[in-house]
């Protein structure tokens, strides 16, 4: 089967799409990438979203890489059809495109996350405002132009209006498999008892989203300052990496 990988998405910022590009490829399936990151972070999506005079500037670049997008695909359906579309994460405007330019072919729309969803989670709308309406408005329009919806947990799954819900298949987020690679190189010695004079180490690797808790993971350092027999490293950056640092600053370890 030959898969088309289609959109703006970005792999460096969101691994998701190269998790299942990666999965199709070791399936056997064949997969081309049409792809022009649109090179926004998700801390400049929210601020869109707070200050909607931003709005033109993500409306510029997203016709900048949609014009990209188009040439690119219409070479790859003249060369050799795709038997199905991937819209990758982030895609909500860009499964407009994929339906437009691949008339009749199934689309599967990697739906991790919802706009509504998004904008709650940043206490960026209320439920009945007219921010909360249109992120609404923008989920299901996108789900009605996908043939399958690609979701992470049956939980998500509940949250879909019922149409949608009836094209839904899940498909845990996972890792690339550089991690499980990295991962077997240092396999901890699980026979050996854990050295009660050594801090258990705790590591956070990870984008610094509110969904992410770390303002939660923060208050807990900060409750076991005092505790010497655990030690705290936190990897990234993000929307929340500030506030996280400001709640775990008693603890300096």
């Amino acid at each position: 089967m030959r898969w088309l990988a289609f959109g703006t998405f970005d792999v460096e910022r969101h691994p998701r799409v190269a998790v299942l590009i990666e999965g199709l490829r070791a399936s056997g399936d064949e997969v081309v990438e049409v792809n022009a990151p649109l090179r926004l972070s998700t801390a400049a999506r929210v601020a869109m979203l707070r200050q909607p005079w931003r709005l033109p500037l993500l409306a510029w670049r997203l016709a900048t890489c949609w014009s990209r997008l188009a040439v690119a695909a219409r070479r790859e359906r003249r060369s050799t059809p795709p038997d199905a579309v991937l819209v990758g994460y982030l895609g909500h405007f860009d499964v407009r495109l994929a339906r437009r330019l691949f008339r009749g072919t199934p689309i599967a729309l990697d739906h991790l996350v919802s706009a509504a969803g998004t904008a709650e989670d940043r206490a960026l709308a209320g439920s009945g405002g007219v921010k909360a309406k249109l992120m609404r408005w923008i989920d299901r329009s996108a789900l009605r132009r996908a043939d399958v919806v690609v979701i992470d947990t049956l939980e998500q799954g509940a949250t879909l209006p019922a149409d949608a819900a009836e094209r839904a298949v899940v498909v845990p987020v996972g890792a690339g498999e550089v991690w499980f690679e990295a991962g077997a190189a240092h396999e901890p010695d699980l026979e050996t008892p854990h050295d009660p004079g050594t801090p258990l180490q705790v590591i956070f690797v990870g984008l610094f989203t509110p969904l992410h808790g770390t303002a939660t993971i923060g208050e807990a350092i900060a409750e076991l300052a005092s505790d010497d027999r655990i030690a705290f490293t936190m990897v990234g950056t993000g929307q929340d990496y500030e506030r996280c640092r400001e709640l775990a600053k008693p603890n300096p370890g």
